[in-house]
């Protein structure tokens, strides 16, 4: 390592180091308490979806 990039590291250390305080802060602040209630059968009715009409094969 040189001694020209000893600031440039230094540069985006603190920047990478401010971003996740900000991430956090914003998470902390807005996404925390979000809950999303799921039953059983919410989650198969995304995943399997029921068919209204009969399948007919020909």
């Amino acid at each position: 390592m040189t001694q020209s990039s000893r600031p440039l590291i230094q540069h985006l250390t603190a920047v990478i180091v401010v971003k996740m305080v900000l991430l956090t802060a914003i998470w902390w602040l807005f996404i925390r308490d979000a809950r999303v209630d799921v039953t059983v059968e919410g989650a198969a009715s995304r995943i399997l979806p029921v068919s209204r009409e009969p399948e007919t094969t020909p």
